[in-house]
């Protein structure tokens, strides 16, 4: 969908229905099944629930995806669905030096939650960048994390670093990728 200029293509939408149906996610599937039925595309019936089986969940990423959605939006600098979909690969692979190249290359292509959370580690580590980015990060969230690294560095409180783990501070410090 990205690489069509008018980011539309039956066949991924009926697949991301599938994918929201079988993971229960009710409001995006309402939102294919909208588009769908607007451009006069049938609906898929056969959806299974999907079981929670994390123990099978792979992702494999071949070496050339951050290739070409660079190429993507070097050619098109609006496409703002080819910016998100790099940047969480960025974040997915904790590479935050691609990440932050990306976001000073690209721009932001908007203030979700998680690119606050990826943009405050790249923060940390850079401190130029506490004064450029800083619009880029909402106080709530920047509270947040300077909780998360409280408790990280207080053995006393280590147990509470679980309120955290739907957090990507959380995945980037504790989560280990399987290569």
């Amino acid at each position: 969908m990205i690489g069509t200029p008018e980011h539309k293509d039956a066949r991924h939408l009926k697949r991301l229905y599938q994918i929201n149906m079988a993971s229960g996610n009710k409001k995006a599937a309402a939102k294919y099944r909208r588009i769908l039925e607007a451009d006069g595309e049938a609906v898929p019936t056969d959806i299974a629930p999907m079981t929670a089986c994390h123990h099978l969940d792979t992702l494999r990423l071949g070496p050339q995806y951050d290739m070409m959605l660079r190429s993507i939006l070097d050619q098109n600098p609006q496409n703002k669905i080819a910016l998100e979909y790099l940047l969480c690969l960025d974040l997915l692979l904790k590479d935050l030096k691609s990440f932050r190249e990306d976001i000073t290359r690209y721009g932001l292509p908007n203030k979700s939650l998680l690119f606050q959370e990826g943009i405050l580690i790249v923060m940390m580590n850079h401190p130029k960048l506490r004064t450029e980015w800083k619009d880029y990060v909402d106080e709530w969230t920047y509270q947040s994390f300077v909780r998360f690294t409280q408790i990280m560095q207080d053995p006393a409180r280590r147990a509470q670093i679980l309120h955290f783990r739907n957090t990507y501070w959380y995945y980037y410090k504790y989560i280990q990728r399987k290569v």
